[in-house]
């Protein structure tokens, strides 16, 4: 018999058999899983207990050794007397024995240690050196002053950073093979299957056990294997493994198992017997119930009552029907309460502000009550209900849009109904009406009826119309108060040239009155004061009119091919010397990989860097500023290459409060310290609008106290053409006396803008120069060309300074030459380390231009002759007239000219060349060349001229 079949009812004790069985046995299979799992959970826990302590165990042998290694290292690290001995390569060889002495930590010939600098080379070891410098982190670690550790498959390696005076100097390095560590040979006692891993998950050493199972691969999925990770502190890189065969582990659970599956089995048949035997003894209850039912519904009869009798469960089955026979006595009631609700409705419907509205789909009549013809001003009686009425009183503009809404709803393709629309009042005006409404669909998803309000919104119409005209007058004030800021940014970026003239004027004959030698001490303070003053005003005047400029949209970019690396040496030798003035320590580190030519605007570029760097050299009192310079990424663009480069400016100042950090890049917005320190509080802003215009971007980090790092990121494109310097001609005044015969000068230096900036130094004042790259080099050139003096670099690849040097002094004609070592990374108490070369002058990086002419003229005995300026490349300006082409001008315009030009009025010599070229063209262009140039002089002689020659003539009116 089927139990869901309507025609045949299951009997009784089928249904309870399928009602609680089946829950009964889920319940106990519930119980039983729980059980189990219960089970595996608490021997996993205690094989994971079992693991973290042979895990503890291993890890402690390990780095008890590791740590007694690292030790010795330090120990070594810390002995000054051998390592600043071995840093210099006079005492170096004195010291080896002891060094090598001090080399034997742990015994072991494997054992490799090694001496580098602050590059990461490698000065002395016990092994072949490596020829590449320590890798970057590592690099960054041991400048930072902390000990780096790391396990690999080449072995323990522990590098140890000298500080010398609180400077890094360099590092001891140590690499011990993973066979040669006693520690880790102890893997296979143990029965557990144990590894350590590197941080690409090779493996680095393994016991038998590991290695039966898994081989030299990583156990990335090993189902049939309980394991634990372990992370070695002090090797962040490193990892151990250890694990444990599953099937060994969850004997004991397999046997729970079987235990629980045959207790249920017998549970569920004894559960079985009881509930027939229990389900026999309440029918016969239950057919009592069922007849006494039956009676009640033969005589119709609600006030009836089932008897409560015979078991429990029967009595508050017939107590439940009861009640439902109460219930049904109470909805005979409930008819009236109906129709009494139906008569309050409508007079809600009377009583609301809204009108209402019901139309029937079906028959197409619609219902209109009172309210919603009094909103229109009509009475019941006077509008007929019908969709008719409705569509007359639409205004015609909204009729097309109103209806199409409605049937958009009625089809499904709107959920709510909900629209705005105009209707006419009986007196002629239009009401705004806001009308929602919902539909009643039948079985099949067809509406047949819909009803709603309409509510008069005619007054919040109005007031949005205000509003919207209050809107409109606002937006065009603010456009004003716009174009009006633009005038204004637009008027100071046009006044710039009209600005800067008549300060850079101010500012040129300043300078050339300070080196009037008739100026008294008094007046000379006064001459460098003007100067000063100026140039603070030009750099304020230059900073809010690049601000106007950005403002108006007048900022171009001007990008030209040019020369990265000499960009940032001579940002090196400038912030070098601005470092030194306030005793910190100025470093710039750039990458291999950065470009060596790129194509932008070289200036906005350079300006974006001094601000940076200005900056941090201002706000930092102690400590010191490094400039980092590399490449992020490389792209390719339509064949062109364009790389990311990133510069990083970090200074050990005073740093930035959080609160003040959101405004820092605000125009005319200062920190407490930087109003203090004065400017504009326009450097930051402009330096991040250029950047942005550039396509890059800056953002920084600051801790109060500690200092801050501002990050310069900027896209640029790589081009191998000639770039154009960004070196001004030098303006030297010193130049070799006409009666001294030429001298010849050896440059020696690596890097090649080090090599040009030296011959560009030397040649323009009548030196002879020659360049060589390294010591080997330059020994050829030395025996075939005899120079007088060799500026000498001290470390270079292939033969540094020290062994050049010492080579070319020991043939005879290298006694006679004048040797000068020029060194960037010697202290003075390095000074005689060098000196010992045999050098005969020592010139640290960077110089001024003045020491080393200095040393030449000593060591050569050079004279000097001063001159105003060295031979420029520029077009010379033009001459005055020859007698025969003079210009034949009025009096009275000569004379106009001749006080414009004492007085210095610009505007009016400007005004008067003007008016000259009506009545000489020449004249005026030659004028305009020498106003240009501030060359005074040249235009007073040139009137001169004129007034002699007698061209002049008076003017004539007619």
């Amino acid at each position: 018999m089927s139990l869901s079949n309507p025609q045949h009812p299951p009997r009784f004790t089928s249904y309870i058999l399928w009602r609680v069985v089946p829950p009964t046995l889920g319940a106990m299979l519930l119980v039983s899983l729980f059980a189990l799992w219960m089970a595996q959970s608490i021997i996993l826990a205690s094989v994971h207990k079992r693991l973290d302590q042979v895990a503890d165990g291993q890890q402690r042998l390990v780095m008890d050794r590791i740590e007694n290694i690292q030790k010795q290292v330090q120990t070594l690290a810390s002995n000054d007397l051998i390592v600043n001995s071995l840093m210099h390569t006079m005492e170096r060889e004195r010291h080896l024995p002891l060094f090598f002495q001090s080399l034997n930590l742990s015994g072991i010939p494997s054992e490799r240690i090694a001496l580098a600098d602050f590059m990461g080379r490698e000065i002395i070891t016990n092994h072949p050196p490596l020829q590449d410098p320590l890798p970057q982190p590592i690099l960054l670690e041991l400048t930072e002053k902390r000990t780096v550790m790391t396990l690999s498959s080449a072995g323990l390696f522990v590098a140890v950073p000298i500080v010398v005076q609180g400077f890094h100097e360099g590092a001891i390095l140590l690499t011990l093979p993973l066979d040669d560590i006693p520690k880790l040979k102890g893997l296979d006692r143990t029965d557990m299957d144990m590894a350590f891993l590197d941080d690409r998950g090779h493996i680095l050493l393994a016991n038998a056990g590991y290695q039966k199972r898994f081989g030299d691969k990583k156990p990335d999925k090993a189902p049939d294997w309980v394991f634990m990770r372990r992370q070695l502190s002090p090797l962040p890189k490193v990892e151990l493994i250890v694990g444990q065969d599953r099937s060994e582990v969850m004997v004991p659970v397999r046997r729970l198992g079987a235990y629980l599956l045959t207790t249920n089995l017998a549970g569920i048949l004894a559960l079985v017997i009881a509930v027939m035997t229990a389900t026999r003894m309440a029918v016969s209850g239950i057919n009592h119930l069922t007849t006494t039912v039956h009676n009640i519904v033969g005589h119709r009869d609600l006030s009836l009552r089932i008897p409560l009798q015979g078991p429990l469960e029967l009595q508050n089955l017939a107590s439940a029907f009861n009640k439902t026979l109460e219930t049904l006595q109470k909805t005979t009631t409930s008819i009236e309460a109906l129709e009494q609700s139906r008569e309050q409705f409508e007079l809600a419907v009377k009583g609301s502000n809204d009108g209402i509205w019901d139309w029937d789909l079906r028959q197409n009549t619609l219902y209109l009550s009172p309210k919603w013809k009094e909103q229109l001003g009509y009475d019941d009686g006077e509008l007929e209900n019908s969709f008719q009425t409705f569509q007359n009183l639409v205004h015609p503009e909204d009729r097309e849009k109103t209806f199409s809404y409605v049937d958009r709803y009625l089809s499904g393709e709107i959920q709510n109904h909900q629209t705005e629309f105009r209707m006419q009042h009986k007196n002629g005006s239009w009401r705004w009406i806001l009308a929602r409404g919902v539909s009643i669909q039948d079985s099949s998803g067809v509406p047949y009826r819909m009803a709603g309000s309409h509510t008069d919104i005619t007054a919040r119409k109005e007031a949005e119309a205000l509003l919207q005209k209050t809107n409109l007058e606002l937006e065009t004030a603010r456009t004003r108060a716009e174009a009006a800021n633009k005038a204004k940014s637009l008027f100071l970026a046009n006044m710039s040239h009209e600005i800067r003239t008549p300060m850079n004027a101010i500012l040129g004959f300043a300078q050339v009155l300070e080196k009037d030698p008739a100026l008294s001490t008094k007046q000379a303070e006064h001459v460098q004061i003007i100067i000063r003053s100026g140039e603070h005003l030009l750099r304020l005047i230059n900073d809010i009119l690049d601000m106007s400029k950005i403002e108006a949209g007048h900022i171009r970019f001007d990008n030209k091919n040019f020369s990265l690396h000499e960009l940032l040496d001579d940002l090196d030798i400038l912030f070098l010397n601005r470092a030194r003035t306030k005793g910190l320590r100025f470093l710039l580190e750039r990458d291999e990989d950065i470009p060596s030519h790129v194509n932008t605007d070289q200036e906005k570029l350079r300006q974006i860097l001094i601000n940076l760097l200005g900056n941090a050299i201002k706000f930092t009192t102690t400590g010191g500023v490094v400039l980092r310079v590399r490449t992020d990424e490389k792209k390719d663009v339509l064949g062109q290459e364009w790389v990311q480069l990133v510069f990083e400016i970090e200074d050990t100042g005073i740093g930035i409060p959080e609160e003040e950090g959101a405004k820092l890049f605000e125009a005319f917005h200062q920190t407490n310290s930087g109003a203090k320190a004065g400017g504009t509080g326009l450097g930051l802003t402009i330096s991040r609008k250029f950047a942005e215009l550039m396509g890059g971007s800056i953002t920084f980090t600051s801790k109060v106290g500690y200092g801050s790092c501002f990050r310069f990121e900027v896209p640029l494109q790589t081009t191998e053409d000639a770039p154009a310097s960004i070196r001004k001609e030098m303006s030297a005044l010193l130049i070799l006396a006409p009666h001294v015969k030429p001298v010849r000068i050896l440059v020696v230096d690596d890097m090649a803008d080090n090599r040009y900036l030296l011959a560009a130094l030397l040649e323009p004042a009548g030196f002879e120069v020659m360049q060589a790259e390294n010591g080997l080099e330059a020994m050829k050139i030395f025996a075939s060309w005899h120079p007088h003096a060799v500026l000498m670099d001290m470390r270079m690849p292939l033969m540094d300074g020290y062994e050049a040097t010492r080579r070319i002094k020991a043939i005879p004609s290298g006694h006679s030459a004048f040797f000068i070592a020029v060194t960037a990374t010697a202290f003075e108490d390095e000074r005689a380390e060098v000196m010992a070369t045999g050098v005969d002058a020592y010139l640290r990086k960077p110089f001024q231009t003045s020491e080393l002419f200095e040393i030449l003229k000593k060591g050569l005995g050079l004279e000097y002759i001063e001159t105003d300026r060295l031979p420029s490349k520029t077009v010379p300006l033009p001459d005055p007239f020859p007698p025969a082409s003079l210009p034949n001008l009025c009096l009275e315009t000569l004379d106009a000219l001749d006080e414009a030009i004492h007085n210095g009025d610009i505007a009016r010599i400007a005004a008067l060349t003007d008016l000259m070229e009506k009545e000489d063209k020449t004249a005026a262009q030659t004028l305009r060349q020498l106003a240009k140039a501030y060359d005074y002089e040249k235009m007073l002689a040139w009137l001169t001229e004129i007034r002699k020659s007698g061209s002049c003539h008076a003017q004539t009116t007619s």
